[in-house]
Parts: structure tokens; sequence; C-alpha cells
């Protein structure tokens, strides 16, 4: 596991958590026949698929975020969209993933 920076104690533990519950999405997923039962796929999706990260001001969401995906998307590639509530954070998001290799569309 190559961290994108030296993560806090409390952030790995944050980093693992989200890990295992995407992680858990997948294999649900993955379980499933490929063709067959749409309702089934998207229901396995919705179970655990998704994380709100909230934390306050400088606890590093960015970064924990750069670390999952950077994390994540080393076993396959991942489509990943990126929500703030402000361009500045949006921007200061791409820029740094794309410091650590994390290619932005947009």
């Amino acid at each position: 596991m190559s961290a994108v920076l030296g993560l806090l104690p409390f952030q790995q533990t944050v980093v693992q958590g989200v890990l295992a519950r995407f992680q858990a999405a997948r294999d649900r997923l993955q379980a499933l026949p490929s063709s067959g039962d749409s309702d089934a796929r998207r229901a396995a999706g919705r179970s655990g698929g998704a994380v709100v990260l909230c934390a306050p001001t400088g606890v590093g969401k960015t970064l924990l975020a750069a670390e999952v995906l950077q994390r994540f998307e080393g076993e396959r590639p991942v489509l990943w969209f990126w929500f703030a509530p402000f361009a500045g954070l949006v921007e200061q998001g791409r820029d740094l993933f794309a410091q650590h290799g994390l290619v932005p569309f947009a």
C-alpha cells in the first residue's frame, strides 16, 4: 500500500474504512451474474457503494479522498465523481489528484 502523503493514524483509519466499504460493494456486484437481474445489480450498487465524508475544516478530507482514489483505482480503472460546495474546493481537489497521478477529466 503506497501512501499519497504521510497520513496521521486517524486518517489511516478513515482510509481503511472507506476502502473496506468500496471493496464490499465491489464484491457484492461481482458476485452477481453479469447478465440478468438489473434490479439486483442496482440494489447491490446502492448498498454501500457511496460515501459522504464529513469532517471539520483542516482534517484533510481532500488528502483522504486522494489516498482512497489511489489505492482503490490501483486495482482497476474507476470513474469517480468529485463534488464540493465551492469551485475553489473542486479545483483544489483536481490539482491535488493530478499531482499524484489521478488524472481528472475536467
